[in-house]
């Protein structure tokens, strides 16, 4: 039996990911506008965080185990992503600029 994918989830704060099924060649225009993808590189999965939400692209058609760990692995950079704009939402930088202050972070 195979992991189910989810077509959608919201983080706290209502961070909002779509997941999308897309074709090879689509998968790979996605990942030649980024900067973490070198030339000659094939992308299986790619995120794409637009502020406040963003996009899980994965490959129609991958074994669906495959399919699993690439999701598994994205969704690593939704988290990293959602926990950004989440501190910032709620002032952590000022806490980092003030704490500092007191010699309480480097």
């Amino acid at each position: 039996m195979s992991p189910e994918i989810p077509k959608s989830f919201t983080l706290p704060g209502g961070y909002h990911v779509r997941v999308k099924l897309v074709t090879f060649e689509r998968l790979q225009e996605i990942g030649a506008g980024d900067s973490s993808v070198q030339p000659g590189d094939k992308v299986y999965a790619f995120y794409d965080d637009q502020g406040g939400r963003g996009v899980l692209y994965l490959l129609r058609g991958r074994h669906p185990l495959l399919l699993a760990l690439d999701f598994a692995h994205e969704i690593k950079h939704a988290l990293a992503e959602w926990e950004d704009q989440w501190l910032r939402t709620h002032g952590v930088e000022a806490v980092l600029e003030a704490e500092a202050e007191k010699g309480m972070v480097e």
